[in-house]
């Protein structure tokens, strides 16, 4: 059994198969969070060290102290976390080299945590159950596995969620919640027949919340910022706001785990906005806003038919000139 010590709660991101949205969602849940006025610590586990690149941060060219040293023990409590462009926001980077293969104790991270200044904490896991990830998974309070609604992915969910199970039993003591994200979604189609097969498979473990496919996130992910800023009142990243507060929602966050009271929806959404507004690379992009629009605004007039199309009726009678010209032309002598 891990020795526990006072930490903030952990949401670990994972699952064994690649390509599931696992770093998108780490990253956009923590910006959710962040955004609600709780200080989120983002874990960047994977070596490639993606969750970071997704924020924009860029390593210095000199080796910097990231979760590398935590797992070899040589980080002290709190230590090593970078703040990001984000309020509430901070980082603690993948390191510099692979340590997928040496061991890592889960007191250690515990001990670390504990001396943390943060609400909450999320994990991006890399796909696969190494070293690190059972770390992480054994002291996680929640682990939240991406899917996409393919058969492939249905085998390796599966996979996933019982490995995770008998990693549990084996590693922890404490209570945990496993909660099913169905990401890059489509309502029509067999991609919608593989979602209803996994909502009847887990039941009650997928969340009600899903993140349809949408070329902004992979927009997003070339502006290097979580697509919940990209387009707060998008499609996906709309979604993002609401799967968060689902999450939030089901461990019974804020309050009564001494995190402060979550804000409103629009509250929520006003300071992405916000914070999006303040990026200079996205001034100049296109704002989509998915919000009806107010009862009081007026609508124009409909145009008569055919004033919209001038061209149709020049055509028209250039038609009918070569065709008079043509008969002439035809029918002399």
């Amino acid at each position: 059994m891990v020795n526990r010590h006072p930490r903030p709660p952990v949401l670990a991101v994972f699952n064994h198969k690649g390509g599931v949205a696992k770093t998108t969602t780490a990253c956009n849940l923590a910006l959710c969070l962040a955004a609600r006025g709780w200080r989120c610590l983002l874990i960047d586990l994977d070596a490639q060290g993606n969750a970071g690149a997704s924020l924009g941060f860029t390593p210095p060219p000199t080796p910097m102290a990231g979760v590398t040293d935590l797992v070899a023990g040589h980080l002290a409590p709190g230590a090593g976390l970078v703040d990001t462009v984000y309020p509430n926001l901070s980082l603690l980077p993948a390191g510099g080299h692979s340590w997928q293969n040496e061991r890592a104790d889960p007191a250690t991270l515990e001990f670390w945590l504990a001396g943390c200044a943060g609400d909450v904490v999320v994990v991006d896991c890399p796909p696969a159950l190494g070293a690190a990830t059972r770390m992480a998974l054994t002291i996680a309070d929640a682990i939240i596995m991406p899917t996409r609604p393919d058969p492939l992915a249905h085998q390796g969910l599966t996979h996933t969620w019982y490995e995770t199970k008998r990693l549990r039993r084996e590693g922890s003591a404490h209570p945990v919640q496993a909660m099913i994200l169905l990401t890059l979604t489509d309502a029509r189609g067999p991609l919608a027949d593989e979602a209803l097969a996994i909502r009847a498979e887990f039941g009650p473990a997928v969340l009600d919340a899903a993140i349809p496919y949408d070329t902004a996130i992979s927009e997003a992910t070339r502006m290097t910022v979580p697509v919940v800023l990209f387009e707060p009142d998008g499609g996906a990243g709309r979604a993002y706001v609401d799967a968060t507060a689902e999450i939030v929602r089901r461990l019974k966050l804020g309050p009564r785990s001494a995190l402060p009271a979550s804000p409103s929806t629009e509250t929520l959404l006003n300071t992405l906005r916000d914070w999006r507004a303040g990026r200079t690379a996205l001034r100049r992009l296109p704002h989509v806003d998915n919000r009806p629009p107010p009862a009081s605004v007026a609508r124009p007039a409909p145009k008569p038919a055919g004033a919209s199309r001038p061209w149709i009726i020049a055509a028209l009678l250039i038609g009918a000139v070569l065709g008079a010209a043509l008969q002439a032309l035809l029918g002399s002598p």
